[in-house]
């Protein structure tokens, strides 16, 4: 996938993610590992970082 598709998908996934209340920047567990919105979240903000450190 070209990098512009792969920071548009993650950029729609952070939308709707946050208008679902499901965005966790932060995780409210005991163990982070086991919340999911937690995991999805710091996937997209992976992609995000990534594509955002290869455009400097």
């Amino acid at each position: 996938w070209s990098e512009d598709l792969v920071v548009a998908i993650a950029e729609r996934l952070k939308a709707r993610m946050q208008a679902e209340k499901r965005w966790k920047e932060k995780s409210e567990k005991k163990n982070p590992g086991k919340d999911r919105d937690y995991v999805r979240t710091q996937e997209v903000m992976k992609y995000l970082s990534k594509s955002r450190s290869e455009s400097r």
